[in-house]
């Protein structure tokens, strides 16, 4: 099944979108899932299979390998001296990162630190609970040209994530509204 969805995903990829959120709908209507407990689920079932994060195979140590080397360089290129941690994970790779002295806060961060995918030339809405790789840069966000960007090297579905970019950009200068 793993390659059908390989061929599928690759060469149609709204349709394998469709299966996916009709799968995950159907799903939630069985089991009166709502947005939180879809989440809860997630994490307590270890639903995306990675032994070593429940936030799936892009947040294992192998896959954030690149960060871990190249973001404290870059945010010590860019004077960052505070980040505004907003997750959407379980902060595994996060706690193997050496920030010395980049301190975590709520508020008063000028910078955005984010996964994009760049090579996607458009970003579709997903039922809560699945995934999609998305361009920050492309419609509906319409992100400018980042400050700096850091390909991580992903190996995921057989490479087909190879774009999967930790790309940083300045706060004010985002379309944030």
């Amino acid at each position: 099944m793993p390659r059908l969805r390989l061929i599928l995903t690759r060469t149609v990829p709204a349709a394998a979108e469709i299966y996916k959120a009709t799968r995950s709908r159907l799903h939630r209507l069985r089991t009166g899932d709502g947005d939180v407990q879809v989440f809860d689920r997630i994490i307590a079932e270890n639903r995306w299979r990675d032994p070593d994060s429940a936030s799936g195979t892009g947040s294992n140590l192998k896959q954030t390998e690149t960060l871990r080397r190249e973001l404290p360089a870059t945010l010590s290129r860019l004077g960052v001296r505070t980040l505004l941690d907003a997750p959407c994970g379980d902060f595994h790779w996060m706690q193997h990162l050496e920030l010395n002295g980049i301190g975590f806060r709520a508020s008063g961060a000028s910078w955005m630190l984010a996964t994009t995918y760049p090579s996607r030339t458009r970003n579709w809405d997903i039922v809560t609970g699945s995934w999609r790789p998305i361009n920050l840069c492309a419609a509906p966000f319409n992100f400018p040209t980042p400050v700096e960007a850091l390909i991580e090297g992903s190996t995921e579905y057989d490479g087909d994530l190879a774009d999967k970019t930790l790309a940083v950009w300045r706060l004010e200068r985002l379309p944030l509204t």
